[in-house]
């Protein structure tokens, strides 16, 4: 049976009802912990991973830690596999970093419900398409991607922030991230898809 790899990064942000979702539809949960055990945990292939949710966690990728940059390695070998993948808030700057783009302190950490804006590309996409074109979500964090990976398109923006929650698209892999809160549950992600560029 193929696997959901999940890295943890603290006991305060698990899978939550994403979890719970993806094992009421069958899949596979193998939750592993760096922050705990290290780089050693985070896997050297992607033998059977049929998906990976990178959580939130107290820590920034600017902190210098061995095993996210592991994981950042691990994350991008998996999108050049076209393996579906999740994140959120932390795991939104990593799958960042590891496509190219930047990650930075914001001038002030956000915290509380904010305005979310979707671009008229979004409204076509699986993920976003339905939700409304703009509604107040919930965000905890003081870092934020300020550069998109290079030949991505921004789908979705909060309104004060130049694009820590952002989704891209380019050519058969969609990518879509959301940099929040573990209150929040909601995701990033990427995954191979029929559709064209955005």
């Amino acid at each position: 049976m193929s696997r959901i790899l999940v890295f943890q990064h603290s006991d305060e942000c698990g899978p939550g009802r994403m979890g719970r979702v993806l094992a009421d539809h069958g899949r596979r949960l193998v939750i592993v912990r760096p922050d705990r055990e290290g780089a050693g945990v985070v896997p050297r292939d992607l033998h059977d991973i049929e998906g990976v949710v990178s959580l939130g966690g107290p820590m920034n990728i600017s902190d210098g830690i061995d095993w996210l940059h592991a994981e950042i390695a691990f994350l991008k070998r998996a999108h050049e596999a076209s393996i579906p993948m999740v994140g959120i808030c932390l795991g939104h700057q990593a799958i960042a970093t590891a496509l190219g783009g930047a990650v930075a302190a914001m001038d002030k950490p956000e915290v509380g419900f904010w305005p979310i804006d979707l671009s008229h590309a979004a409204q076509n996409d699986p993920v976003f398409g339905g939700m409304p074109w703009s509604a107040p979500r919930f965000s905890s964090h003081g870092y934020e991607v300020t550069d998109l990976p290079p030949g991505r398109c921004c789908w979705r923006r909060r309104r004060r922030a130049r694009s820590s929650r952002s989704g891209w698209a380019r050519g058969r892999t969609r990518s879509s991230t959301t940099s929040s809160g573990p209150a929040s549950r909601s995701a990033t992600r990427t995954r191979s898809s029929s559709a064209g560029p955005a």
